[in-house]
């Protein structure tokens, strides 16, 4: 049991926490088992067990450094682990992209935080001062001896990206629900524009959005945006038609909206009291291919460069799309990411100390693309939601399927930053929905066919270096919701 204990330590598997009533609850160990069985870990395997705690301790004290180290950007130094029979040894940082020279120090020099002792040899932490370093992510290697390993250097702040020290005003809205001036039945980019332009003159300093997350255009009455296909792509719903530049001279496109069938789609949407996705998607969705049509024929060799640079620029992200017509969904993702950029321009341009800020939901849906693409990093059977409450005394299952803290750092974090640097790309600020989440997740799951819970615990030192960061290269503040 000692063993297993360790382990659920060293997976985040929480061991207590307080209700909402004061009580202590410590969680049993049959629930801290289901919730580690959900990570692919066969509890009822000792050697497993054993392997994996070496594996998550030990092991790291036989690496120089990690394979992502973080760095005070306002005392930089770099943490590096060595076998104590080392310290004659010589220790020498080299830095691969920046104009800077390699360090070298004895590691007798160095101030020692901590020790471990592993198979009767001991192994020490030391503090290896670095010259001052841009914020941001910096590949270096760390060499003793004969032994050189690599680290990707995580320069942070000690805070987010700030705006001028004043209160702050401005609204919270919902796009979807704007009226709609070309009456296409949802609120779209051009009516943000005119929105962020009269903000601009009452004085406001911002517009909170509602999270613009990619929805699923097949199923268009899935219209939450807490529930989204993909948080690190546009919904295309929001583009407004009228502000393409594919829709000057685009005859097949005039004749379309003066049709028959846009007259009876304005009618029958013109007066509703709710968005009718189905029929706002299929009939904006016939307009953009007239748009990304009139683009392929008749486009500038400027706009295809353009195009071209965009969908290099967001290779990764656009190759998550699971779609039968690729160009023409990143067609449509590259207006969505023009037209918010142009709203936030614009909010900048007339005044607005912060301008557009974006929602990111604490999740993804389990059917989606964020999450077919990134599979690995979730957990098989574990979904977030919150503790039992006043409200939901059983607690809440949120249906969305929960990251595994351990996966979460393949490949220095690459998921987690994507998806930062995607929803703070083109806004001047970023709500972070349930942001406990970079702490720790209630995660639901079934325990001997019953329901059953606990919190899990995340690499919080890291998520907060990764929006601090995120932060500072994209100019954009961040806001917590502290709700739960």
């Amino acid at each position: 049991m000692e063993s297993l204990s360790q382990l659920f330590y060293l997976h985040g598997i929480g061991y207590e926490y307080t209700k909402y009533n004061g009580e202590h609850v410590v969680f049993s160990n049959a629930t801290r088992s289901a919730a580690l069985s959900c990570c692919g870990v066969d509890v009822t395997d000792p050697a497993q067990i054993d392997h994996l705690n070496i594996l998550l301790d030990a092991n790291k004290w036989l690496q120089l450094v990690p394979s992502c180290s973080l760095v005070c950007a306002e005392q930089p130094a770099v943490k590096v682990r060595v076998d104590k029979r080392m310290l004659a040894q010589q220790c020498t940082v080299s830095f691969a992209a920046v104009d800077l020279p390699s360090v070298t120090h004895s590691l007798a020099e160095l101030h020692c935080c901590g020790d471990y002792v592993f198979n009767e040899i001991t192994y020490l932490e030391l503090v290896f001062p670095l010259p001052t370093l841009p914020i941001g992510y910096l590949d270096a290697n760390v060499q003793v001896a004969d032994t050189t390993q690599q680290t990707q250097l995580w320069v942070t702040p000690k805070h987010c990206y700030q705006v001028a020290d004043k209160k702050q005003s401005g609204l919270s809205i919902q796009l979807y629900s704007l009226k709609n001036k070309a009456e296409l039945g949802v609120g779209d980019f051009a009516d943000l524009l005119a929105l962020v332009q009269q903000a601009a003159q009452h004085k406001l300093d911002y517009i909170l959005l509602n999270p613009l997350h990619l929805l699923f255009c097949q199923q268009p009455e899935r219209a939450s945006p807490y529930s989204p296909n993909s948080r690190a792509l546009l919904n295309p719903l929001y583009i407004a038609i009228d502000l393409c530049a594919d829709s000057t001279h685009n005859l097949a496109l005039e004749h379309y909206l003066q049709s028959a069938v846009a007259t009876e789609f304005k009618q029958r949407t013109h007066d509703l009291h709710y968005i009718d996705y189905s029929a706002v998607n299929q009939f904006k969705y016939a307009a953009f291919k007239l748009l990304y049509q009139h683009f392929k024929n008749h486009g500038s060799e400027q706009r295809k460069q353009h195009f071209g640079d965009f969908c290099q620029q967001h290779e990764a992200t656009l190759s998550t799309l699971k779609v039968n017509d690729t160009e023409f969904a990143n067609y449509l993702q590259w207006q969505a990411h023009v037209q918010l950029k142009q709203c936030q321009t614009s909010a900048r341009e007339h005044g607005m100390s912060i301008g557009l800020i974006n929602d990111l939901a604490v999740g993804c849906a389990g059917d989606g693309s964020e999450f077919l693409n990134q599979q690995s990093l979730f957990t098989d059977s574990a979904y977030i939601g919150a503790p039992p409450d006043p409200w939901a005394e059983q607690g809440q299952n949120w249906g969305l399927p929960a990251l595994n803290p351990i996966k979460l750092s393949d490949n220095n974090f690459s998921y987690y930053k994507a998806l930062i640097h995607a929803n703070m790309e083109n806004v001047g600020g970023l709500r972070i929905d349930h942001v406990m989440a970079i702490r720790r997740l209630w995660w639901c799951f079934d325990n001997q066919q019953q329901q059953d819970g606990c919190y899990v615990y995340y690499p919080f030192e890291y998520l907060l270096a990764i929006l601090t960061i995120e932060s500072h290269l994209n100019q954009c503040i961040v806001i917590g919701e502290d709700l739960g």
